[in-house]
């Protein structure tokens, strides 16, 4: 017998109801992207950003949340001009992107 959670969870409601808590928890304010938004290249070790700039590797195996990452940065001159800052960090570009 098939589990109706399954179902629900795949359902045009249920979506349209995670959407409206996800916006209610962050208070109007615009979600950060996730890895998924960023094109890498793992021939070049390289990555683009949503808004289209390059991006160089600056860190491997960088621990966070008890998970191990790849941190890229990106030039502050494209970071403090872009349209999507709000949505790609948390905080305001100092140093680097």
């Amino acid at each position: 017998m098939a589990c109706a959670h399954s179902s629900l969870k795949k359902s045009e409601t249920y979506e349209t109801e995670q959407e409206k808590r996800r916006l209610k928890r962050s208070k109007g304010k615009p979600w950060l992207f996730t890895s998924n938004d960023f094109h890498y290249d793992e021939a070049t070790q390289t990555c683009r950003c949503p808004a289209g700039n390059d991006m160089w590797r600056s860190g491997v195996n960088v621990n966070s949340h008890n998970q191990q990452y790849t941190r890229f940065c990106c030039y502050l001159r494209d970071c403090k001009v872009c349209p999507l800052q709000q949505q790609c960090m948390r905080k305001l570009p100092i140093k680097t992107g």
